[in-house]
């Protein structure tokens, strides 16, 4: 039986895989990340930090050239080396926040989906109070209260995100606990815990992970949004939001000061959600070829 299943599983991994495959943009969607990840990680190999915060006022406002790829901004910062350096703080803020609100969210929700009734009633509630508020407005509120840093910044995103896991996650479980073989572990007296940790989540996997790609990129323009406004990364920390702002005044005489941050925004964004769309259409049991 455990030589079926390691089977099926790997028949059912082979076809998730081979509909990816045929997705043209979610491929080149997830090189693209490839890419960006690689330059984040490796940042330091490619070019030196203290180039990306540095100021070199003789050097200010230098076009795109072989010297600066990117050229440099007000400050005589090169405008690659803010870019690169800034891919690693947009990272991790899509990352930490998308994982914060999924741990939150995955209690909240399973527990609301699974044993419904009244605790699913004050749950979902709470959920419905929490998406009556705008997000860029939690945000806002909470990194006011807790004070302007990137650790406030990824709780303040995390906050606006939980109410949206939440419903995804307890949708998903309603319509596995009747299950037939979530009656069969019950009736073998596993306890709820572990139905919901070995038999539901596993199977909820799928809408999660599509999800989660997808809130990555709402992170990354929420943390933008808000260095831009002044309530996220304090310059002269590298930060593409922070960018955006500090060019707003350069757009005639130095418009790549906005316009590449701006792309590396877009990219980043669209191609995680190209990658969440291709990764929806790949593990829905219903599509056909």
């Amino acid at each position: 039986m455990p030589i079926r299943k390691c089977f099926k599983s790997n028949s059912m991994m082979a076809d998730v895989f081979r509909r990816f495959l045929k997705n043209k943009l979610a491929l080149i969607s997830l090189m693209i990340l490839c890419v960006i990840v690689l330059s984040a990680v490796f940042a330091n190999l490619i070019v030196p930090y203290n180039k990306a915060i540095s100021q070199d006022i003789v050097n200010k406002l230098q076009p795109p050239s072989m010297q600066h790829w990117f050229g440099t901004d007000q400050f005589g910062r090169d405008v690659f080396a803010r870019i690169l350096y800034g891919t690693r703080i947009s990272l991790l803020i899509g990352v930490c926040t998308t994982a914060g609100a999924l741990l939150i969210s995955g209690f909240l929700g399973s527990v609301a989906g699974y044993y419904g009734g009244r605790v699913d009633n004050i749950i979902m509630r709470l959920m419905d109070v929490l998406m009556c508020i705008p997000a860029i407005l939690l945000a806002m509120t909470v990194i006011a209260t807790l004070g302007q840093s990137i650790q406030n910044m990824i709780i303040a995103i995390g906050i606006s995100q939980i109410s949206g896991f939440c419903r995804i996650i307890r949708s998903v479980i309603l319509n596995l606990k009747g299950m037939d073989f979530i009656e069969a572990a019950k009736s073998c007296g596993a306890r709820d815990g572990r139905i919901i940790l070995t038999h539901i989540i596993p199977n909820a996997i799928g809408p999660i992970i599509v999800q989660c790609s997808m809130n990555i990129a709402v992170s990354i323009i929420g943390a933008a949004s808000l260095s831009f406004i002044g309530l996220g990364v304090s310059p002269p920390t590298p930060e593409w939001g922070i960018m955006l702002s500090e060019a707003k005044d350069h757009m005639r005489t130095a418009p790549y000061l906005s316009t590449i941050p701006g792309i590396a925004i877009v990219v980043t964004a669209l191609s995680f959600n190209l990658l969440g769309d291709g990764l929806r259409d790949a593990l829905d049991p219903r599509l056909k070829d």
